[in-house]
């Protein structure tokens, strides 16, 4: 399917950072919002496979910077703003897309802003790339949840995924891929597969 990405601002209290909207040329997708993990976002290559491939299959995806991520930022984080400007996007997006159709990608650090977001009803399915979360947290994850890592990642070790695993409730899946790395170096497109898939069951 066709789709046509363009740039896109979102502005969260006093942040105004940039993002990424690809669309596919279809009335009401579902969309996927991607959350970041400590470093940019919107030119990588997973997330590039992961946007290509769920837009070529009819997903709206947005993709954007944290604050401290965008050109001239001041060193160092701030979790609460980076939660705001997340519920910020998930407003743009579901303007793009079908609002009752809405999946949430969260990547590492991401996993963390994720589950902010899982008590808004429009967040239907959520995929945690090597989640950067407590296990103990999975009980927060009350959504269908899968979650993907890597064999070989030296960041989050793969063991802490099937921790969390456990301690989801309900619908869940644990895709573990061989000789993955914490970016999934070369493991791109397995990475974009196993995300379509569980959307495209769920949304």
């Amino acid at each position: 399917m066709q789709f046509v990405e363009t740039q896109v601002k979102i502005t969260a209290r006093h942040a105004t950072i940039s993002g990424l909207l690809a669309r596919p040329d279809t009335d009401k997708p579902p969309g996927v919002l991607y959350l970041s993990g400590s470093g940019p976002s919107l030119r990588w290559k997973v997330v590039d496979a992961a946007a290509h491939s769920l837009a070529s299959a009819g997903f709206a995806f947005l993709r954007f910077n944290y604050p401290a991520h965008e050109e001239g930022a001041a060193a160092g984080s701030d979790f609460q703003l980076d939660v705001d400007c997340a519920k910020s996007a998930l407003d743009l997006l579901a303007q793009h897309c079908d609002p009752k159709r809405i999946g949430v990608v969260g990547k590492s650090y991401g996993a963390r802003v994720a589950v902010e977001l899982v008590p808004d009803e429009r967040v239907r399915s959520l995929v945690l790339w090597a989640p950067a979360i407590r296990p103990e947290e999975g009980f927060r994850f009350r959504k269908p949840a899968r979650i993907v890592h890597g064999t070989i990642d030296a960041v989050v070790p793969p063991q802490n995924s099937q921790e969390l695993f456990k301690n989801i409730p309900g619908e869940k899946s644990l895709e573990i891929i061989p000789r993955a790395d914490h970016g999934f170096a070369g493991k791109e497109h397995e990475c974009a597969r196993a995300t379509r898939d569980w959307f495209e069951k769920w949304l």
